[in-house]
């Protein structure tokens, strides 16, 4: 189904991060149960114990997707499992599994990120749905994470910092060629299913008096592309690793005033000689 054909509910976003409680030593209470509850801080674990805008936008997305029927199968107790690269506070795996889904693996690099993870899926009482293992893009993925069991693979705001961001090409690609993309490109097979799907702020990086980067929002998202991290993701390193990004535009669940400084991609491999 094409992005334009999703319901697209009114939604109120924007790119600054989000807390829900803002130490990690403040006094912990109870999640409500219309709300969830997150211990973040910025402080520690870099940016992984921060919750960014663009995870909400791509909750609503998925589930504006769901309810076009999208995703069948996905994250049913005996479906295919959904992966989240980059989950840091856990949120969007939190109010997915609120929202009924299952069988959600959200991984992080930083081991303190994962700690602290597992403490907010477990405060939300949704451990029965989610499982949180650590994964830096540089290893080999975690033995108790199944790769051939993914059907969908959700990532935002994993394109960051001003640097290559190889590491998550090579590991998107591994995901396909573990569906056996690969062979099932030479006959025109799609990949058993596949889906990975990639939230993205568009963020301008600039050096301040002190000589270190600042990555700011753009607040034109065209004007802030040109030059961005994301700019050499999606034009240099995915092509380098056989796979395309898709924007999907308009994003799926946003109102048009929201979509200006996010991209959502649908990321697929692509066959030798096809524009990426």
């Amino acid at each position: 189904m094409a992005a334009a054909d999703v319901a697209r509910p009114s939604i109120d976003v924007d790119p600054s991060p989000v807390h829900a409680v803002d130490a990690m030593d403040t006094a912990e209470v109870p999640p409500a149960a219309e709300s969830v509850f997150l211990r973040t801080d910025r402080g520690r674990g870099g940016t992984g114990n921060v919750t960014w805008k663009a995870a909400k936008a791509l909750k609503n997305a998925l589930l504006a997707m769901e309810a076009s029927g999208n995703f069948r199968g996905i994250g049913a107790d005996q479906g295919m499992r959904v992966l989240e690269l980059g989950a840091g506070t856990g949120e969007l795996a939190i109010e997915l599994a609120r929202a009924g889904w299952r069988n959600i693996v959200a991984t992080d690099g930083e081991p303190a990120v994962v700690r602290n993870m597992k403490y907010n899926v477990h405060a939300n009482k949704v451990g029965h749905s989610i499982r949180c293992l650590k994964w830096d893009w540089a290893d080999a993925p975690p033995n108790k994470l199944d790769l051939t069991r993914v059907g969908l693979c959700i990532a935002s705001d994993v394109v960051y910092y001003d640097r290559p961001h190889t590491d998550l090409a090579v590991v998107l690609r591994r995901l396909f060629d573990t569906h056996g993309a690969s062979a099932n490109e030479m006959l025109g097979v799609p990949t058993r299913g596949l889906r990975v799907l990639m939230m993205s702020t568009v963020r301008m990086a600039h050096r301040d008096e002190g000589g270190q980067v600042v990555h700011l929002t753009s607040p034109d998202g065209l004007a802030g592309w040109e030059g961005s991290s994301l700019e050499r993701f999606v034009t240099e390193e995915l092509p380098e690793a056989g796979l395309g990004a898709q924007l999907l535009w308009p994003i799926p669940g946003s109102g048009e005033d929201d979509m200006t400084s996010f991209r959502l991609y649908d990321i697929s491999p692509v066959s030798a000689g096809s524009p990426p």
